[in-house]
């Protein structure tokens, strides 16, 4: 069964899954904790990635 791409503490967020469309701006509706500086959530699919801004480096995945 195919599923899509498998996240985890310390990988990198590919490129473009960090573009603006995948951005969380209204992560409050999403029930998220609130990004620490430097960071942002990103949704892919079901799923939350908290991200290094600069690095694209993840700190945190909410599987949904």
């Amino acid at each position: 069964m195919p599923h899509g791409p498998e996240f985890r503490r310390g990988a990198r967020l590919p490129h473009e899954l960090r573009a603006r469309p995948y951005v969380v701006g209204n992560w409050r509706a999403y029930h998220l904790a609130p990004p620490r500086r430097g960071y942002e959530w990103v949704q892919v699919g079901p799923d939350f990635v908290l991200t290094a801004i600069g690095s694209g480096v993840i700190a945190t995945v909410v599987l949904r």
